[in-house]
């Protein structure tokens, strides 16, 4: 979602007084990202921002009790649960799908753990109330 402003300022006049919000998304390191990183956002037209500033965003849209959490250590446990899953079940799935699949599906999940790890791809999850 490009214009996450009007999409929370949205979500406000969907959700009753009291109501609460819920929102996980990919989140962008502090700091110029590398040139992969760029490339990786670019490809996939996302529109990143720093967990501090997606939190920003849904205050400014309104929302009371706004909290921004990092949740990239719990983003890279998962990203290493399906990379070890998918390599202990690489047989059924290059019969599945080919070994240029396996391949590709898990260089995906390496390059993702490296951005997390260097701290350039974060995972946020933010909670909120309307007023």
């Amino acid at each position: 979602m490009a214009d996450k402003p009007a999409l929370f300022a949205r979500l406000l006049t969907l959700l009753k007084p009291g109501g609460r919000l819920l929102v996980t998304d990919y989140c962008a390191g502090a700091g110029a990202p590398s040139e992969g990183m760029a490339e990786y956002v670019a490809a996939r037209a996302y529109d990143l921002h720093t967990v501090a500033a997606y939190g920003e965003m849904v205050a400014a849209a309104g929302f009371a009790s706004v909290r921004a959490e990092d949740r990239s250590a719990e983003l890279e446990a998962a990203l290493e649960r399906e990379l070890a899953a998918a390599e202990a079940g690489r047989a059924a799935f290059v019969a599945a799908l080919g070994e240029a699949e396996f391949a590709a599906a898990t260089a995906s999940w390496r390059e993702k753990l490296a951005r997390v790890r260097a701290g350039e791809q974060r995972w946020g999850l933010f909670t909120a109330r309307a007023p």
